[in-house]
Parts: structure tokens; C-alpha cells; sequence
């Protein structure tokens, strides 16, 4: 249970979701562990967990199907149903998606629930949903509802002038802090999907120069993959263990430079960022973490950097041969950037860099 917990939040960290609250009860309705993150808002959203995770053994069905059974259509039977749980634990029943009924095997016993508060009702119970798949548990419902691409990296414009080394691997947010929006990164012809690791993850080597992109055995990587023609593929570890001169090769990413070809970074685990330049010659900082998948355009310049974890495990994604040639900033009459400036309708940006 406390390893269900501690995923859950997780998932929603990963997500950057709100601050959630998570309550794992037993077949009888005890706690059996609640976490919360230390600056989840309000009062009630402990509480609200509590109850959602309850509300689930009383029925034996999640809180989707008792919104879906009786919200609407049977308000009175439920807010009599709503008593009866009060008075005998304490807690109404909870309404709303957040509250996932565990059991041990597909169609088997019923052993417990887990509720989950603080972020919409539907990423409350995908958080719930991810805490309880880790541990190999069946749940009802069986599936998130969330379009999990939607939920980009968070990104925002950082300051100017940081020095390689150990002050790039910070957040170097502004003051205060200036998010930049998906709609800003799409702008930049940047694209993004979200595709958790967990279940393939095992099958990924800390290091495979090349790795052959057939052997994914992930659905949605495979889609992606054949939809974009990514021919090959290797898999690297950026950390102290795996790549040789780590602090001089981790310094040597952050010049900023462009390649000419789109570059595919696939996150398997750990996290770092991209930094990207907008229209307007300020850097956006990209936090990327497991389950990120990102494309950055040709002659887009950028630089990366691993974060203060020192660790990230990615999967590098390629169309034909591989070329990771770095072209150093200035490049302004380079192919490359002027057909991304063409593309972006911002030519006149080359006359000011």
C-alpha cells in the first residue's frame, strides 16, 4: 500500500498536476495509508480521499459508477445512501471519480480501494489508477479517461546568461516565474506525447548504440514510430556510471546549437531539460521526464542538460541514417535555420540574431 501510495503521487507530480491527496483503506473500509503532498490546498482534500476510497468498499464499485448510477438520475436514493455511510464510518459517500476498487485478480475478491483528491475528479482517478496498476493490482474502472497527451512538460522562461556547469542543471526560473504555455511550444513546432514507460521499461538497456526501434514492443511507441517513419533508434544513460567525462560531456550539451534534422527524445527515466529559444531570442526551459516524448525542429536552436539528479535515461529516435552533428550558434544562413524560419513565417528573425 505504501508503495501504491507513493506512485500515485507520482503520477500526478509527473503529470504537474495539483497537489493530490491519496488514502489507501482495506476490504473493510480502514486506512491503511494516506499521503499527501506537502502543499495540497485545503482542508477537505484529505478528508475527500478518504471518503472516495470508502465509498468504494461500501458498494463494491468505484465512485464513476456511483456518480453514474445515481448522480443524476437518483439524487434522493443517494443522499439516503449518503447517510447510511456517514453513520456507519464517519464519511459520506463520495460521488465523483477518484475512488478506484482494487481487487486481486480480474474478476476476483474485492480487497480494498484507493481515493485520490486535489486535481480534476478524472486525473484523481487516473492518479488512483497508476498508483494501483504499479503494484499489479485489477481495478475498476479499468481504464483512465484522460487524453494523457494534453498534459505537457512544464516549461517557462528561465534567466539569461547561465554558466555551464553545475548553475545549468538548476530551474533558473525568472522572478517571478513566467510559465510558457503549450499553445507558445506548438508555436515553435514543437511536438509532444505522453507515453508512460511502466509496463515495457524493463526491456530497455541502460545503453545500446544502436537499438533496433523494432524490438518496441510499446503500442503507442509503436504508432508513433510508424507513423513518423523512425527508422533507427538508440538508447543512452546520461549519469556518472554510464557516460565517461560526464561532467565535461553534460557541459558541452548546453552550447546552444541547432541540428539539421529533427531531434527525438524519447524520457524511458529520470529527467533534465530542453532550453529553446522563442521568436523573440528568449530561452524556454523544457523540464522532461519519464513517459516524455519530444520532437524539436530542425534549425530550431536549443541546448540541453540534465538536472540536479544527475540521471536520465532516454531513447534517441531517427529517420534513415543517424546525424547528431551540433551546428554551433551562429547559424543564420545555415539550410537548416532558414527553412525553420520559413516554416515559422518569422524570416525576419534571422536579420536580428
Amino acid at each position: 500500500p505504501v508503495r501504491m501510495a507513493k506512485k500515485t503521487l507520482e503520477e500526478a507530480r509527473r503529470l504537474n498536476l495539483n497537489p493530490v491527496a491519496v488514502a489507501v483503506v482495506d476490504l473493510a473500509g480502514d486506512i491503511v495509508v494516506q499521503k499527501r503532498e506537502d502543499n495540497v490546498g485545503g482542508r477537505l482534500i484529505g478528508p475527500n480521499a478518504v471518503a472516495k476510497a470508502i465509498s468504494c468498499t461500501h458498494l463494491h464499485a468505484s465512485t464513476r459508477a456511483l456518480k453514474d448510477k445515481y448522480a443524476e438520475s437518483r439524487p434522493t436514493q443517494l443522499a439516503s445512501m449518503s447517510a447510511i455511510g456517514q453513520h456507519a464510518s464517519g464519511m459520506p459517500l463520495a460521488p465523483f471519480p477518484g475512488g478506484v476498487l482494487l481487487r486481486e485478480t480480474p474478476g476476483g475478491s474485492v480487497v480494498g480501494a484507493i481515493g485520490v483528491s486535489g486535481a480534476s475528479a478524472d486525473e484523481d482517478e487516473h492518479c488512483a489508477l497508476a498508483g494501483a496498476r504499479a503494484v499489479g493490482f485489477t481495478t475498476e474502472p479499468e481504464e483512465s479517461v484522460i487524453d494523457l497527451d494534453r498534459y505537457w512538460p512544464e516549461a517557462w522562461y528561465m534567466a539569461e546568461g547561465v554558466a555551464a556547469g553545475e548553475d545549468q542543471k538548476r530551474e533558473n526560473r525568472l522572478v517571478p516565474n513566467r510559465p510558457a504555455s503549450v499553445e507558445e511550444l506548438e508555436a515553435l513546432g514543437i511536438n509532444y506525447w505522453n507515453v508512460p514507460p511502466d509496463d515495457w521499461q524493463h526491456l530497455y538497456p541502460p545503453i545500446s548504440v544502436p537499438w533496433d526501434p523494432q524490438e518496441a514492443k510499446d503500442p503507442k511507441l509503436v504508432e508513433i514510430r510508424e507513423e513518423r517513419g523512425y527508422s533507427y533508434a538508440d538508447i543512452i544513460t546520461v549519469h556518472p556510471d554510464h557516460l565517461p567525462e560526464f561532467d565535461k560531456k553534460v557541459a558541452s550539451f548546453f552550447t546552444e546549437h541547432i541540428h539539421d534534422a529533427e531531434e527525438i527524445r524519447y524520457i524511458i527515466d529520470g529527467s533534465g531539460y530542453f532550453d529553446v529559444r522563442d521568436f523573440d531570442d528568449k530561452w524556454i526551459r523544457i523540464w522532461i521526464k519519464k513517459g516524455d516524448l519530444m520532437t524539436l525542429p530542425e534549425g530550431i536552436y536549443h541546448r540541453f542538460t540534465c538536472d540536479t539528479d544527475n540521471f536520465i535515461h532516454a531513447m534517441r529516435l531517427f529517420k534513415g541514417e543517424p546525424v547528431w552533428t551540433p551546428f554551433n550558434r551562429p547559424q543564420e544562413d545555415h539550410e537548416s535555420r532558414l527553412k525553420y524560419l520559413m516554416f515559422s513565417g518569422n524570416l525576419q528573425y534571422a536579420t536580428r540574431s
